[in-house]
């Protein structure tokens, strides 16, 4: 696999030149160029995660890539490696009950191998090439102008920049292609394209620096450096000149962003230092990667061939990671999060797709070291900016969102641009490509025809409602029909069906800490009160840090053994130490307090003691909580009762 990548990048290109002639195949090949870079402005941008995103990108850039011709301009092993990771997706929805689940976290591949597929074979020429660089910059500054307003109505500088991004460091991934883009096009690009530059870097640097993303400040002081270098490596003076004048321009937007002009009481502290101050240093930070990380890796080895199936990192997460480590949606690697959801079936062709990427910018960079003027400086800068982007994402989730998978899809077509396939392949390659956007566009309508689904969530789906795939179908079937056995008045009389739904699920149930909760239930209507509660123990200690409303299912079997004191001492204490320092499971914690109240009753001093140390104002969680109608417990009550409250853990698992 590595030579064949190695033997694709290094492959042979064409010079490229400027063809001022314009025919209807031009006018074509623009408007396909045009239409991708308004969806990705005008839908998938604005929309992050949304779950209409991608259908409607994919159905969008597919006619496009059929205008461009790749067939013609793109070697039949580049295109291939370029669209594996989407076939090899959508073989893990087929393959895995989870396949369904995440639909956004599979069709993004299909996305970034149509977008740079398309843009390899359009970036023929130098003219080509700077169109699309200038729509990405103006894409950047576009973000970061979106991220300005809330941020310095925030009124303090320490708050981390997040513009259109749930995330400041999805949103530093941003501004990282933004400036690496923009300083390379400053330094390198002749002098009336360098303006665009020296207009979008400052901006972009300041974003950076404002998101408080040290992975992305460091990769954008790193990617800076390099290019740089290659300018001072032409040799020109005009690139030195350049070099010192963006310094002092950038230096100076950064001065003026955070003055007095705009905010008077003063600039506080950097958003790093900020994040540092919150208790995020670098060590802590590094820490938790290390604990995704490791997460991901023991979801590879439990199912190495094909993964726990798209959409399972997190709750597998949940439930096998240690005690206290934090929880994630994804594992902050993309490659290791393609293993861990995929397996080896969706992990090497994902690596392949990576190592393309990797080759394709160190060719354009190593290229432009050795020969300065042989590779156009925009050509140069969008390799380096895909560069960074690549490296961020073996750090951090921002490829996740699909507007900067786009982005890179677009940089990674305009780094392969060039590489050419001989006569011989040209006239070999129709029929295998149209096989190959057949199964892509297959792909695009599996993606159009499920997303509805994710929205709806797992329990409200019935059998004909969940995508094309029966596979897939049936499981997410059955984890409705447990759930409505789980919850039903009376199921006495349906043994069979009881047993027969729990054979169903086993596999789901290692993933999901709801569907285990769920057969807790369903053993507790058998009887089989043994197998229940050692099953609500496993469940209680994998979730009760993460998701400690898992810890109820343990707290009715305790009850149905006739141990009701222990139960609600159990939840109640749970809630009680924890309202104040975890304010983000406020909800979860509710729940445990009318859990407590639904076993022991309103009147229990833990129910009550927990009642009354609900954070004033919380109305929404707050409803939760049955109105007793008791006075409040005295302090010295509730911290007699703590005591005894703080041993129910050790005697609910012993």
């Amino acid at each position: 696999m590595m030579a064949a990548v190695v033997g694709v990048v290094d492959a042979p290109s064409e010079a490229i030149e400027i063809r001022p002639a314009v025919d209807a195949r031009s006018v074509a090949e623009w408007s396909a160029a045009v239409s991708w870079l308004l969806v990705l402005v005008g839908w998938v941008l604005p929309r992050a995660w949304g779950a209409t995103v991608l259908p409607v990108a994919i159905a969008a850039a597919l006619p496009g890539v059929l205008v461009v011709r790749p067939w013609r301009h793109v070697r039949p092993a580049v295109a291939l490696i370029l669209l594996a990771p989407a076939v090899a997706a959508l073989a893990v929805a087929v393959v895995s009950p989870y396949g369904d689940a995440g639909v956004i976290s599979l069709s993004r591949w299909s996305y970034v191998g149509l977008l740079a597929l398309g843009t390899a074979a359009f970036a023929r020429s130098a003219a080509r090439q700077l169109a699309l660089v200038a729509a990405v910059l103006a894409m950047g500054i576009f973000e970061f102008a979106q991220a300005w307003l809330p941020w310095w109505g925030h009124e303090d500088t320490s708050h981390p920049m997040i513009g259109q991004f749930y995330s400041a460091n999805p949103f530093g991934s941003a501004m990282l292609c933004g400036v690496l883009l923009a300083v390379g096009t400053a330094l390198l690009a002749r002098r009336d394209v360098a303006r665009l530059g020296f207009l979008v870097a400052p901006f972009c640097a300041c974003g950076v620096w404002f998101s408080g993303s040290r992975g992305a400040i460091l990769l954008a002081a790193g990617g800076s450096l390099l290019l740089g270098a290659i300018a001072v490596r032409s040799g020109a003076r005009r690139a030195v000149m350049r070099l010192g004048l963006l310094v002092v321009i950038t230096g100076a937007v950064y001065a003026l962003l955070t003055s007095s002009v705009f905010f008077p009481d003063g600039r506080g502290e950097s958003s790093a230092a900020g994040k540092s101050a919150a208790g995020q240093t670098v060590s802590s930070t590094t820490s938790v990667r290390v604990d995704y990380w490791r997460a991901g890796w023991s979801e590879f080895t439990a199912n190495p061939v094909v993964g726990g199936g798209s959409g399972s990192y997190f709750a597998y997460g949940r439930l096998h990671s240690p005690a206290g480590a934090e929880r994630a949606t994804l594992a902050h690697n993309e490659p290791l999060g393609a293993l861990a959801e995929g397996g080896l079936l969706l992990g090497l062709p994902l690596l392949a797709f990576y190592l393309l990427a990797a080759g394709a910018c160190l060719r354009v960079v190593s290229r432009s070291l050795l020969a300065p003027e042989s590779v156009p400086g925009v050509r140069i800068a969008a390799a380096v900016a895909a560069g960074g982007l690549l490296a961020h994402s073996l750090l951090d989730i921002g490829l996740a969102f699909p507007a900067l998978l786009g982005t890179l899809g677009l940089l990674i077509g305009v780094s392969l641009a060039g590489i050419e396939p001989g006569p011989a392949e040209t006239r070999r390659a129709a029929i295998g490509w149209v096989a190959v956007l057949v199964l892509v566009a297959a792909f695009a309508t599996y993606v159009a025809s499920s997303y509805a689904h994710v929205r709806a969530g797992t329990r409200s789906i019935s059998a004909t409602q969940d995508g094309p795939f029966p596979g897939v179908r049936d499981a997410r079937a059955a984890v409705g029909r447990l759930h409505a056995l789980a919850v039903a008045d009376t199921a006495t009389d349906q043994e069979s069906a009881l047993r027969t739904a729990l054979a169903e699920t086993a596999d789901l149930a290692v993933f999901d800490g709801n569907v285990q909760a769920d057969r807790i239930a369903v053993l507790m209507r058998l009887g089989d009160h043994a197998r229940a509660l050692a099953a609500a123990q496993r469940l209680a200690e994998r979730s009760r840090r993460l998701a400690p409303e898992h810890l109820i299912p343990l707290a009715r079997e305790i009850a149905a053994a006739g141990d009701p004191a222990l139960a609600v001492d159990l939840l109640a204490f749970e809630a009680w130490s924890r309202f104040s320092a975890e304010p983000a499971l406020l909800a979860q914690l509710a729940r445990l307090v009318s859990a407590s109240q639904d076993i022991g009753g309103a009147a229990s001093l833990g129910s009550r003691c927990a009642t009354n140390r609900f954070p004033a104002g919380a109305s929404v969680s707050g409803r939760l909580l049955a109105d007793s109608g008791m006075a409040a417990p005295r302090a010295d009550e509730c911290e007699a009762w703590s005591r005894q409250g703080s041993m129910a853990w050790e005697r609910a698992t012993r």
